[in-house]
């Protein structure tokens, strides 16, 4: 079976991209807010989130947090703008698998999928 992967991300155009970017190589759901995401993770249980720091509703850690609490064996990428040191490294801290900068490399999902 492909990989499940959740990509949590609030813009349209970046959503378009990775959905483009990785139509045949797993089966890809798309939340655009912290809750929508919360909810899918817990009723899909993808095998990778792809998760935005900047979300309208919430902050990107706070959904990591939510995330890791409800199973701490989660892969989470963070997906984000920043690539500030101590933001990436705290969401590591916190359990986070990795991050990827935008704009992204396909290569780059490609890595954290297979």
């Amino acid at each position: 079976r492909s990989s499940r992967v959740l990509l949590v991300e609030d813009d349209p155009v970046t959503r378009w991209l990775v959905r483009n970017a990785l139509k045949d190589e797993c089966e890809l759901m798309t939340a655009s807010t912290a809750g929508k995401a919360i909810q899918m993770y817990k009723e899909h249980t993808p095998d990778l989130v792809l998760l935005d720091i900047g979300l309208p509703d919430c902050d990107g850690t706070t959904v990591l947090d939510d995330i890791i609490a409800h199973d701490p064996a989660a892969k989470v990428v963070m997906f984000t703008h920043s690539d500030d040191f101590d933001t990436l490294t705290g969401t590591m801290a916190r359990g986070a698998s990795g991050f990827i900068t935008k704009p992204f490399h396909r290569a780059r999902l490609l890595d954290y999928i297979r």
